[in-house]
């Protein structure tokens, strides 16, 4: 989400139609051979939901492209209309292909600070601890823990929103982490600060 100084805001999310693990954990560069059996895959299909998931059957992309148009409508007493792109717009639309899309300098182009994704083992009184993260630099951009076990995946989900997007520092990770194992009572048998 983005907040400008008039205090506009812009904001973007994923909606997921429908989701296939073996494929999002390749696309992620997460080791595939660490989720072979259908219990492990099924462990992270239960952190993740889709529009098909949830209504019970399978939803395409066009439904929920009308159901979001409807309910903009309705929520902010508005209509859209359907227009065709211009000519003007199409223009602008292939000089955005050519310099960027189809142009392999800017698609494979390196940032100064590349990102960069690392996994951790630990074997633990509760079962084995799995931690994924992705880094920005020195920023920790995204986190996910599984492991064999499913006692508290809610205390799980804090730790992850807690270190997300937090600076990658091993005592305020720790604070962060003691912090929440002392605020929930959990049944989890993993020490927090090991």
């Amino acid at each position: 989400m983005y907040v400008n100084p008039q205090g506009a805001f812009h904001f973007h999310a994923s909606l997921l139609a429908d989701l296939d693990i073996g494929k999002m954990l390749s696309v992620l560069h997460i080791p595939v051979q660490k989720f072979e059996d259908k219990q492990k895959i099924q462990r992270v299909e239960q952190r993740i939901t889709t529009v098909s998931r949830e209504a019970g059957r399978k939803v395409n992309i066009a439904e929920i492209r009308t159901l979001v148009k409807n309910s903009f409508e309705e929520h902010f007493g508005i209509s859209f209309e359907e227009q065709p792109v211009s000519a003007e717009e199409k223009r602008h639309i292939e000089h955005l292909e050519n310099e960027r899309y189809r142009n392999e300098e800017w698609l494979y182009q390196h940032s100064p600070q590349p990102d960069m994704t690392g996994m951790s083992l630990k074997k633990t009184a509760a079962g084995l601890l799995r931690t994924y993260i992705g880094l920005k630099g020195e920023t920790i951009k995204s986190v996910l823990i599984t492991g064999d076990f499913l006692e508290d995946a809610g205390l799980l989900s804090q730790i992850e929103a807690q270190l997300k997007w937090s600076p990658l520092e091993k005592e305020r990770i720790a604070q962060a982490v003691d912090r929440i194992f002392s605020s929930n009572n959990t049944g989890l048998n993993i020490p927090p600060t090991k």
